[in-house]
This record gives C-alpha cells, structure tokens and sequence, in this order.
C-alpha cells in the first residue's frame, strides 16, 4: 500500500538504532495517518516485516504488526 504526506509518496517505516553493538527489541508497531483514510482500519496488518537479525525463530519481525499490542513479543 502506498500513501501520500504532505506531497510525498510514503510506504515503509523504519525503526533505527544508532551504533554497532546496540540492540532494540520492537514489540509493536501501529502507524496512524492525521487523517482517516477510507477503507483502510489497520494499514500495517497483512503486510510484510523485515529485520536486519532476530533473537530466535520465536521472535520473527511479523509479531511488530501481527496487531496483538498486549506486550508480549512471543509468538503464542
């Protein structure tokens, strides 16, 4: 899906965290737009997630928009 901000076509987010030895743990992610947007509830939900590495096979990139927001990063 692609969207459009203030005249520029947006459609991914990134999450950086500056430095080599650093780690970040992102258990959800939700993107809301200033307005709403017709037929669209969740844009992020069914859409694809990537990480540059992982924790363990139980903790995959796609539970950042798997749309659970209990704080759990689990794959359950």
């Amino acid at each position: 899906m692609t969207f459009h901000c203030n005249q520029k076509q947006v459609r991914y987010v990134n999450i950086f965290r500056p430095g080599s030895a650093s780690m970040i743990q992102v258990c959800e992610v939700k993107v809301f737009a200033a307005t709403p947007i017709t037929g669209v509830n969740v844009v992020a939900l069914g859409g694809v997630a990537e990480a540059s590495s992982q924790f363990s096979v139980n903790h995959g990139p796609s539970l950042a928009i798997d749309g659970k927001a209990d704080g759990s990063c689990l794959a359950l």
